[in-house]
C-alpha cells in the first residue's frame, strides 16, 4: 500500500487548530447547557458528549477533523487503509488529550511518522490529495538512516524523549522560582530584571525542547543511546 506522510509541520498546525476548536466548544457548550436546571453529571457528560462528536466523531466519520481537512489529512487504519471505527478513534482522542504535545515526539522518529496515539490504535495520518505537494513534501516510509549503528527501539526513544520533556518542565518551573522574586513568582509583580530572566530562562526552555527532540530522535540521551554495529 503506497502511502504519502505529511511533514511534522503539518500535523502540528492541525493539531493547534483542533486545540483552539475544542477549547471554543468546550467553553461554548458550558456556557450553554449551563443554562439548564440539570445534575451536574448530566452537565459534564453533555459537554464531554460534544467533545467527542467533534473529534473522534469526526475522524471515524470522515476520516478528518476540521485541522486535518484544512491541512489536507486524514486518519486511516494502519493495516486495512479504511476509517477507524469510533472505539478506536475515541481511544485515539484519549491518548493524544492526555498528553497533548508531547504525544507528536514519535513522528520525528517512528517508520510510518505516527504520533503516540497513533501507535496506540495502529493509526496512520497521510496526506489527502498528495498529488498538491512537490515530491519533497510527500513523505515516504522511514528507513534507518545511519547502519553503522544499533538504535534502541523506537518506542525506548519515544518514552525517553517524553522523560526529558518533563523533566525540563520541572526544571523550568524550579528556575523560575528560584531566580524570579517572590513578587513576580507569586504575583506577577515583576519588575526589568524579573523580565529580563523570564525571556532568558524562556529562550533556555525553547532551545531545550528541540535539542531534546532533535538528540532523541538521533539516539543521544542517556537511557536511550545508539551503540556502535559490531564489524
Amino acid at each position: 500500500m503506497s502511502r504519502h506522510f505529511p511533514r511534522f509541520q503539518l500535523r502540528l498546525q492541525a493539531a493547534i487548530l483542533d486545540s483552539f476548536i475544542t477549547l471554543v466548544l468546550f467553553f461554548a457548550s458550558g456556557l450553554f447547557i449551563a443554562r439548564f436546571d440539570i445534575p451536574a453529571y448530566a452537565k459534564v457528560s453533555f459537554v464531554t458528549l460534544v467533545i467527542l462528536a467533534f473529534e473522534p466523531g469526526l475522524v471515524s466519520l470522515t476520516g478528518s477533523t476540521i485541522g486535518h481537512y484544512l491541512r489536507n489529512l486524514k486518519v486511516e487504519d494502519a493495516k486495512t487503509g479504511r476509517r477507524l471505527n469510533i472505539v478506536k478513534a475515541i481511544a485515539r482522542f484519549l491518548v493524544k488529550f492526555t498528553l497533548g504535545i508531547y504525544s507528536l515526539v514519535s513522528i520525528l522518529i517512528t517508520r510510518n511518522h505516527q504520533a503516540v496515539h497513533d501507535m496506540a490504535v495502529k493509526s496512520v495520518v497521510v496526506l489527502r490529495h498528495p498529488e498538491r505537494y512537490s515530491k519533497a513534501d510527500r513523505l515516504p516510509e522511514r528507513k534507518q538512516v545511519d547502519n553503522a549503528f544499533i538504535y534502541p527501539s523506537r518506542l525506548r526513544r519515544v518514552l525517553f524523549i517524553v522523560l526529558y520533556l518533563v523533566a525540563i518542565v520541572f526544571a523550568f518551573a524550579f528556575a523560575r522560582y528560584f531566580f524570579l522574586s517572590n513578587k513576580c513568582f507569586l504575583y506577577d509583580e515583576c519588575v526589568n530584571l524579573d523580565k529580563f530572566v523570564e525571556l532568558i530562562l524562556s529562550i533556555v526552555w525553547i532551545v531545550s525542547f528541540f535539542a531534546v527532540f532533535y538528540f532523541g530522535a538521533n539516539g543521544y540521551l542517556w537511557g536511550a543511546r545508539r551503540k556502535p554495529r559490531a564489524e
